[in-house]
Formats: structure tokens, C-alpha cells, sequence
């Protein structure tokens, strides 16, 4: 039986960090650029909506192909009601996870990938999209370290180890910051979601 790495609760625990703030930022202005990304604060909250509930409709599904799914929120929603979307898809996500067997597996464009790679994929879009928003918006999201590291090793065996605070790798991993030593990632920067007992030792993109 796989081990999970990173779990529907780490889902539910990392849902309930970004709302909680986020919902303070209410009253900012969301139209606000985010650095280095081409969306305003609001368009990348849209964007961490979308991801949950597309990877809770392929692993509900068990999809081994691309669903051609509907992934645009109602246009005239306020922040409040995207929030709101934040927390149902996350929590649909959640529900899905638990209920899926270990063996379960659905299609991504990385590769087949199972429960802890989806719970992890999750984790890293909520928490980098918030510290993201958090730029935006010019206030510091202070990313769990713990987590940080589980999502790491789970979605990025293949630059472990990485000498910095988890936090920091994760940032690194995602290809927003430069550690010592180890220049920033370019954009193409991808994730193992395929479960982690298939990866052979080397770089997938390599």
C-alpha cells in the first residue's frame, strides 16, 4: 500500500490557512498586479479555484485522459463569493481524496497521478497562489515549514535535497525566488504528481 505523503487533511488544514488570510484582505484592492505573474491578485484566486475543482472532477472520475471541463467562475462574483469558491472546491477536493482508495489514479498532464499527488498539488497551488496574492497586495503570507517540506518531497524528489527552510524550497521549487547557489527556475519548472515509488532517480524534464 502507498504511503501518502500529503493528505486530504493536509488539504483541509492548508484551505483553512489561505482563508483565513485572505478574508481579512477582503477590502484590498484585487485588481492589483501580482510580480512576475501575467494575472491581477483577483484572476489568480480564480486560477486556485479552478485547480481544485479540476483535480477533484479527474480523481472522482478515475480520468485517464484530459476532461474537457468547465473551469471559469461567474464573472460577476465579488471577492467574498470567490472565497467562498475557495473553500466549497477545496472541500469537494477534500471529500474526493477520502474517498478514493490507495490505488486509485486519474489523469494529469504530469502523469497518472494518485491521492497524495493530487493532495499535494493542491497544497502547493493554495499556498504559492496566497503568498503570490500576498505580494500583490503587499502583505507577508507566512507559509507552514512542516507542510512545506511534505509537499517538496512529495512533488519534487527530483532536487532533494534543496538547503533551505521548506519554506524557501517550496518558493524555489515553484520558480519564484533564488536561494544561494541555485538560481531561480524558469517558468518550464515542472512536479513529479505520479506516484513517488515510480519515479526512477532522475529529473523528468531532463
Amino acid at each position: 500500500m502507498a504511503t501518502d505523503h500529503v493528505t486530504a487533511d493536509d488539504v483541509v488544514a492548508t484551505r483553512d490557512l489561505v482563508l483565513g488570510f485572505l478574508r481579512p484582505l477582503r477590502g484590498r484592492d484585487w485588481r492589483a498586479p501580482v510580480p512576475d505573474l501575467e494575472w491581477n491578485c483577483g484572476e489568480t484566486l480564480r486560477h486556485m479555484i479552478n485547480a481544485q475543482l479540476w483535480y477533484a472532477a479527474h480523481l472522482a472520475s478515475r480520468a485517464t485522459r484530459r476532461l474537457a471541463l468547465s473551469r471559469d467562475v461567474d464573472p460577476g462574483l465579488d471577492v467574498d463569493g470567490l472565497l467562498d469558491n475557495v473553500e466549497a472546491n477545496a472541500s469537494i477536493l477534500a471529500a474526493v481524496l477520502r474517498d478514493a482508495p490507495p490505488e486509485a489514479r486519474a489523469w494529469h498532464n504530469s502523469g497518472m497521478t494518485d491521492r497524495s499527488g493530487f493532495s499535494a498539488m493542491s497544497c502547493d497551488e493554495l499556498l504559492i497562489h496566497t503568498w503570490d496574492i500576498g505580494r500583490g497586495l503587499d502583505v507577508a503570507f507566512a507559509m507552514p515549514g512542516e507542510l512545506c517540506g511534505r509537499v517538496v518531497a512529495r512533488l519534487f524528489p527530483m532536487w532533494l535535497p534543496v538547503d533551505a527552510a521548506p519554506e524557501d524550497a517550496l518558493l524555489w521549487c515553484n520558480g519564484r525566488i533564488a536561494l544561494p547557489g541555485r538560481p531561480r527556475l524558469d517558468p518550464d519548472w515542472g512536479w513529479w504528481s505520479r506516484p513517488l515509488e515510480e519515479w526512477d532517480g532522475t529529473d523528468p524534464d531532463g
